[in-house]
């Protein structure tokens, strides 16, 4: 497998906590238009992707590698702690515990088959390292541990380009998240619009021309609002202690009805549904 250079790259973070029944979501990640690097952390739900909105026809030509640091995760196969996992962009994973930790990274290139490897001590380390990395806010650190991994990764049939900074899309990603994140709040454009200080219709225009270039699963603001409230709302859901009136209130629903009529008009099953059958085995 070969990664074609990624061309420049911004760091972001987004987050999603429910303290009362005990749930939280994080994600920190490297962007660029041909590769991205996700370290995703859950907390208190299990994940499964099969319940994800479809991913466009953009990531049919798209892989995922995914590093299992913790908490394993069934794909085509089972994947622990210190594996990877690389398979074609659209394949669902389902966490297999209340708690998971892995990271990701995502490239422009068409995986056929499900492959299976187990990292090195020094990968791991190094994974490690900079899953921690992307924690903070220096994006030259964080660049740093992603070329020592991807120099490790170059054994398994790896080749990677030399990563570089792209500081404009990285402040349009933190304000965008910055509003797209207060679900509560019912966020929309005109918010958006006027953080960005330029009008509705210009924000849509760049926020649409932002999700093309760097995700795979929305492409404007309408359907990024929707898929964020369709997978906070089942990962949410399959808390043991999850309760639909607080789910729907906190993804910004104005009644638990409204919450089940987004999910029945998705195709999902209703978010009590969820709540009963998403369980650990």
């Amino acid at each position: 497998m070969v990664l074609r250079r990624r061309g420049e790259m911004f760091l972001n973070h987004l987050a999603f906590a429910m303290p009362a029944p005990g749930a939280s979501f994080r994600q920190d990640e490297l962007r660029s238009t041909s590769l991205m690097v996700l370290r995703a952390r859950f907390e208190g739900g299990l994940v499964d992707e099969s319940l994800h909105r479809p991913c466009s026809t953009r990531g049919s030509v798209w892989s995922r590698a995914r590093i299992v640091l913790d908490g394993p995760l069934c794909t085509d196969a089972e994947v622990t702690p210190g594996q990877m996992v690389v398979t074609s962009f659209g394949v669902p994973a389902r966490s297999l515990t209340l708690s998971s930790d892995w990271l990701e990274l995502v490239w422009r290139s068409a995986q056929p088959t499900t492959a299976v490897a187990t990292l090195s001590a020094r990968s791991l380390m190094r994974a490690r390292t900079l899953a921690r990395t992307l924690e903070g806010n220096d994006l030259a650190s964080a660049l740093g541990a992603l070329s020592d991994l991807l120099g490790d990764l170059q054994a398994l049939g790896f080749a990677f380009g030399a990563p570089s900074d792209d500081a404009k899309a990285g402040r349009f990603a933190r304000t965008l998240w910055h509003r797209a994140m207060d679900l509560e709040s019912q966020p929309m454009a005109v918010d958006l619009a006027d953080a960005l200080g330029v009008s509705e219709r210009h924000a849509l225009r760049q926020t649409s021309q932002f999700l093309q270039q760097f995700h795979l699963s929305a492409s404007s603001w309408r359907e990024l609002m929707q898929c964020l409230r369709l997978e906070i709302g089942t990962f949410f859901m399959s808390n043991p202690n999850a309760k639909t009136e607080d789910v729907s209130r906190y993804l910004g629903f104005r009644s638990p009805t409204g919450f089940c009529h987004a999910f029945h008009d998705a195709g999902l099953p209703s978010p009590q549904t969820i709540h009963r059958d998403l369980r650990v085995a």
